[in-house]
């Protein structure tokens, strides 16, 4: 009986290591994006994650309330690491007409490696799982950010004539 309550308390302890440790929740999604990118959404469970990563489910849980919220934020980070190269063009000393060149390069280039985001965008994935709109939504709210900024500068330059460039 004693036995059994100090494993229980040591259960406990190593539990509360997991929770309070901060590479757990990137180990997390680590192993997430792996699963998701083999598997896909639906196929993945979050079981699998555990087991992968040798949790209990619930340290997974104590992370994320549910598996859209942890393939959200799976997809967010992916399309962080877009909008991080996108914003080193954005930032370049380049002309408007190179820039606007080099950033649509790149764009296509990054976001067709980007797995995550290319599986929401099939249609039977977005009528069921209308969780990814928040992300979707602030990636396309960047993306008009930077074409924008791109066409002013184009403007500025007299390299581009545009009557009225809408607000992003």
């Amino acid at each position: 009986h004693k036995t059994s309550i100090k494993i229980k308390a040591l259960i406990l302890q190593s539990d509360e290591y997991y929770m309070n440790n901060k590479d757990v929740r990137n180990s997390i999604i680590e192993s997430a994006t792996a699963f998701f990118s083999k598997f896909g959404f639906q196929k993945t469970t979050m079981d699998e994650i555990a087991k992968n990563l040798h949790k209990a489910k619930g340290v997974l849980y104590y992370y994320f309330k549910s598996k859209e919220e942890l393939y959200s934020e799976v997809l967010r980070k992916e399309l962080d690491e877009v909008r991080s190269e996108l914003t080193k063009i954005i930032d370049s000393d380049l002309s408007s007409l190179r820039k606007m060149e080099s950033y649509f390069l790149m764009r296509f280039k990054l976001l067709n490696r980007a797995t995550h985001y290319h599986e929401t965008l099939r249609a039977d994935f977005f009528e069921k799982y209308h969780f990814v709109q928040p992300v979707r939504d602030d990636f396309e709210k960047f993306d008009r950010n930077c074409l924008t900024h791109i066409l002013n500068q184009g403007v500025k330059e007299n390299m581009i004539s545009i009557n009225n460039i809408p607000a992003a």
